[in-house]
């Protein structure tokens, strides 16, 4: 007599099934909360509002138009110094001035952009930035050096104040700062 052997195919019962689901809606949310916890990591502070502050230097949240610092950093930008070579202006004359920006322990151009204050006659030029510049890289190897110019022929005398917002690509948001000049007659 021969020995035969009988396979049997059992079908899940239902605890089978309940377990299947229990562990697929495990791994949804283990995911899920995965995914938010990297969105506020990572994404989350670039959706923010941003100031880079020139008191401390440091970028920070909120809604901050004069340049000062709030209480939460989200980025590490420091606005470490600012040079004005803003030299005084006469009428019908040309003009050159340079506004300079470095900023230590990131590489990031800036934008300017004139929101009130200037003579007429005059504009800001684009700004162009040199990274790791090698007057800078003494006290950070990495840096930006942001050079922006006021150009143009004086048509007003008087003292005026230019207020600029700057702002980059890398961080969303902006700060602003005040640059006095003297127009003479």
């Amino acid at each position: 007599m021969e020995d035969i052997n009988i396979i049997t195919t059992g079908k899940p019962d239902k605890t089978d099934k309940l377990l299947l689901i229990i562990l697929v809606v495990v791994v949804i949310a283990t995911l899920t909360l995965i995914s938010v916890y990297l969105y506020k990591l990572y994404l989350a502070p670039k959706n923010t509002k941003t100031g880079v502050g020139t008191a401390t230097g440091q970028a920070t949240t909120g809604s901050n138009t004069t340049g000062q610092n709030s209480a939460s950093a989200t980025q590490n930008i420091r606005l470490v110094s600012y040079s004005v070579t803003l030299q005084s202006a006469a009428v019908g004359k040309d003009y050159q001035g340079v506004l300079q920006l470095a900023i230590y322990g990131f590489n990031t151009q800036l934008s300017g952009e004139v929101i009130s204050g200037m003579p007429l006659g005059l504009r800001m030029t684009p700004c162009t930035t040199d990274y790791n510049n090698p007057t800078l890289t003494a006290k950070s190897k990495v840096n930006s050096l942001v050079r922006c110019g006021i150009t143009g022929v004086p048509q007003e005398s008087g003292k005026f104040t230019i207020q600029v917002r700057f702002t980059t690509k890398d961080v969303d948001g902006y700060f602003e700062k005040n640059f006095p000049l003297v127009v003479n007659p």
